[in-house]
């Protein structure tokens, strides 16, 4: 629970304009990956299109494993 909320407060400060060298500069919003992909996934089987879930799915799988070894 505090490392999600850390994880959290992290992405946050990322997130928020920050000021440098007196010019405003906006931080670029990081879309979750896995996110992504389970949007494609679920558009995937809504058109039944089989071969790219197949595909995707892999993909996210991956892409969670990869997310819980960096956390």
């Amino acid at each position: 629970m505090r490392n999600r909320k850390r994880s959290e407060k992290r992405i946050k400060a990322q997130i928020q304009p920050s000021m440098g060298n007196g010019v405003k500069v906006e931080a670029i919003e990081m879309k979750d990956p896995s996110a992504v992909l389970r949007q494609q996934f679920q558009e995937a089987k809504n058109k039944k299109d089989h071969e790219r879930a197949a595909r995707l799915r892999q993909e996210l799988w991956i892409t969670q494993d990869n997310a819980a070894i960096l956390r």
